[in-house]
Formats: structure tokens, C-alpha cells, sequence
């Protein structure tokens, strides 16, 4: 643990994988409250005294958490879980942890910047697992039911299995030692493959590691594996049909992008201004309209930062064949992809809150590989 430090990213403190836990106190705030969190990345959960207040996760753009009335001296703390990188592409430079700065906004305006904390790392290691057990009745858990659990089970013959893990929250399995995988409830895998020859006779040892917490820490073993079953919940989706979609003015730019071309960019004739970025999409291939990446530059021909990008409106998502949401679209990761909810010949359409009015000068598309569509630009107010 690093005390009273400046906040410091995954990197900056050596570790190249896990979670971060960060704890500072907090002045009297006699009203509810604001916290927002800079370039969170990329699932956080937010505690006041071992009390969920909320979670910050960057696949939604969130950055803020509404927080209840505290004394003087209560514990803020924030568990912060890297959830891996990519090697290739505009996000290649991706920290983890905190990578901005934490404040709070008052009832009437003020900020409160929290700049000392005391910072603590949480490998993703079977030693560190050990560890945290070995030293259980000496932790006192500022994180509700997130932590590490520890189990065994007892069989009379060894074989391939599949461990389903839906009843815990998110995190990684260790079984006998062995790194089992990642597991998060929202699917859509909800086993984890267990070869045989990780098992033995008797007493087998089972750790979950569980950022998220459970109320019902139980595994389960089953001969087949279940692989495509999402539990997002409510509140995915953005709003279908066109009733709900933000009117628009003229397009500013259209075109067609041919599949297999990569990175296509377009230069508006003039700078278009706005807070709302929208893209029409028509599929030319007979696939279901599908976009990989969009980014927006100014006038100096910089990127606007995306990080806090969120979806204004989407027609519809493939929430049935994969996490193929429309936040996909702007998540800085050329392999994943925001796809309409099925083939069809129609106009589909991705309005996106960039967070501020920018000045547009030009914008990036990138179709997965495979994919042909002809496209229509917008800026709004």
C-alpha cells in the first residue's frame, strides 16, 4: 500500500494487471453531492464505509456517482479493475486505474478536488489470493461482499467439466492453483472450462476473486457449457423507433465505404458545431448495418477526446448474438463493434452526446472488415 499519495495509475506503481484500490477521507458535505471520476478504466465501484453508493463502468462513458450527505472523516474508497488491453490501434496507450482526477461538486457548485490517498494493488495472482486469506481475520472490508472466497469440493473420479460462475459478480476463478478465466455476470458466457487434469480424487480447492460482490457465493458443475446468455438488465438500449430519435438538421457530409478499405475520413466543407454527433447507416452487403469505430476531429486536427462519449439514441442493437451494444462504436477498440439488431435493408441510425460543443472538421469510420454501407454525417446542438 502506498499511503497519502497523489493519484497514481496501475503502471506508475509496477503492476501490469488487477485492480487498484484507492482510499481517502472525506470532509463534512451536509448535502448530496457529486463525485466525478477523470478516465476511470475501466470498472469501478464507489464505497462511503463499506457502503455501495455506486459504480463507474467505461464501456457506458460513466464518470460520475451521486453521493449521500457524510461526516467529517468518512472513508471514501474506490476499487478500480483493469479489464485488459489491446496491442494495436488508437488505444495502444491505455493506463489503468485512475487515470485523471477525482473531485467532488457541492449543492452549490463548489468543487472539492481529492488529491491524497492511500493506494492499494490487488494482482491478479493465485499468491495474492493466498495471501488475502491467509491474512482474513486481520482485513477489515471497506468494499461490502467484494473480496476473495474460498471453497472445496470433494469427487470420486476426475473428468472435463464446466464451473458456472452466474451467481458471483465479476472477477476470476482459481481452481488448485490453476487460473480458471475471467467471469462477469452479464454474460453472455456464464461457464468456465475446467480440464480434468486440473482436478483431483478427493479435496479440490476452489478462490473466486469478486470485484463486483455476491449475495449467494455459490459455483456450479455442469456437463455442458453456457455461452451465450446476456444479463445486461434494464436501460441497454437508447430508445428504438424513429419517435424517440433527436431531430436533425442537413447532413454535413455522406458517402459509401466500401468493405475491406479500413479507416475511411471524411473533411466537412466547413467546421460543424455541436454537442451531438449522428451517423445513418445503410447496409450495401446484406449484413446488419455495423460500425467498429467513429472519431471526430477539431480545426488543429486532434481527436476530441471520447472517453466521456455517451449514446444520445440508437434504432436498435444486437444484444442477441453478442455484447454488440452502440457504445462499441466509440470504445477506442477497433475489435469490437456496435451492430442493429438484425439484417435489414433500412437506415440505421447512432446519435452520440460528445459531452461538450465541439467544432468538427473532419471524422474517422472504421466498418468491420467484411462490411459495405453507405453513410450520412450530422452535427446538432
Amino acid at each position: 500500500t502506498v499511503k497519502s499519495s497523489p493519484l497514481r495509475t496501475m503502471e506508475e506503481l509496477d503492476m501490469g494487471w488487477g485492480s487498484v484500490v484507492y482510499r481517502t477521507s472525506l470532509p463534512d458535505i451536509e448535502e448530496p453531492s457529486t463525485l466525478t471520476v477523470d478516465q476511470c478504466h475501466d470498472y469501478g465501484r464507489v464505497f462511503i464505509d463499506s457502503t455501495l453508493v455506486g459504480t463507474i463502468d467505461r464501456r457506458l462513458g460513466q464518470s460520475a456517482v451521486n453521493l449521500p450527505p457524510c461526516k467529517q472523516g468518512a472513508q471514501l474508497t474506490i476499487l478500480v479493475e483493469g479489464m485488459g488491453r489491446i496491442n494495436f490501434g488508437r488505444a495502444i496507450a491505455d493506463r489503468k486505474g485512475i487515470a485523471g482526477g477525482v473531485g467532488i461538486t457541492l449543492a452549490d457548485g463548489d468543487h472539492i478536488s481529492l488529491t491524497r490517498w492511500d493506494i492499494g494493488l490487488v494482482p491478479d495472482d493465485y499468491e495474492c489470493a493466498l495471501n488475502a486469506l491467509s491474512n482474513a481475520d486481520k482485513i477489515i472490508s471497506s468494499m461490502g461482499t467484494a473480496g476473495y472466497y474460498r471453497g472445496y469440493f470433494h469427487i470420486d473420479s476426475v473428468g472435463d467439466t464446466f464451473l458456472n460462475t452466474e451467481h458471483f459478480g465479476k472477477g476470476q476463478v482459481y481452481v488448485n492453483g490453476h487460473p480458471l478465466g475471467r467471469f462477469w455476470s452479464i454474460g453472455p458466457q456464464q461457464t468456465l472450462y475446467l480440464p480434468g487434469c486440473w482436478l483431483q480424487k478427493g479435496r479440490n480447492e476452489v478462490i473466486v476473486l469478486d470485484v463486483a460482490g455476491t449475495g449467494h457465493p455459490t459455483l456450479l458443475g455442469q456437463l455442458t457449457p453456457d455461452l451465450n446468455r446476456l444479463r445486461t438488465g434494464t436501460g441497454r438500449s437508447h430508445g428504438t423507433g424513429p419517435e424517440a430519435r433527436p431531430s436533425m438538421p442537413a447532413a454535413v457530409a455522406q458517402g459509401a465505404i466500401a468493405a475491406g478499405s479500413g479507416w475511411h475520413h471524411v473533411t466537412l466543407p466547413q467546421a460543424a458545431v455541436g454537442r451531438y454527433l449522428a451517423v445513418e447507416l445503410t447496409s450495401d452487403d446484406g449484413h446488419c448495418a455495423s460500425l467498429a469505430e467513429i472519431v471526430a476531429y477539431d480545426a488543429q486536427r486532434k481527436s476530441v477526446p471520447r472517453e466521456n462519449w455517451a449514446v444520445r439514441y440508437v434504432d436498435s442493437e444486437d444484444l442477441l448474438h453478442g455484447n454488440h451494444t452502440a457504445d462499441k462504436a466509440f470504445d477506442l477498440q477497433e475489435s469490437t463493434h456496435w451492430s442493429c439488431a438484425q439484417a435489414d435493408a433500412s437506415p440505421q441510425w447512432l446519435v452520440i452526446d460528445m459531452g461538450t460543443r465541439q467544432a468538427i472538421t473532419s471524422v474517422g469510420l472504421l466498418l468491420p472488415a467484411s462490411h459495405a454501407a453507405h453513410y450520412r454525417l450530422f452535427v446538432a446542438e
